[in-house]
């Protein structure tokens, strides 16, 4: 759980995914809309992940409808998850 603050309330937030990989590095992942970074409580989570991650030395990932568009059959999205981080 990811604690921060929206309009003065304390929040608790639950990235979708979290990923370690072999070599002890680790990421977290969240699926939404690009319009999630954009205002209001979305862009507050998005933020305190982001915030979180860089205190910690981890990565963050947003994936959004534009990474999903690219995708046009099934071995492109095998590449794309493999190769997304």
């Amino acid at each position: 759980m990811i604690n921060y603050e929206y309009q003065g309330d304390k929040r608790r937030y639950l990235p979708d995914f979290f990923v370690k990989y072999e070599d002890g590095s680790r990421m977290i992942v969240e699926v939404g809309q690009k319009k999630m970074k954009e205002t209001g409580l979305d862009k507050a989570k998005i933020d305190s992940a982001k915030a979180f991650c860089e205190s910690k030395g981890w990565k963050f990932q947003l994936l959004t409808e534009d990474y999903f568009r690219k995708i046009d059959d099934d071995a492109e999205l095998e590449e794309f998850i493999f190769t997304t981080g």
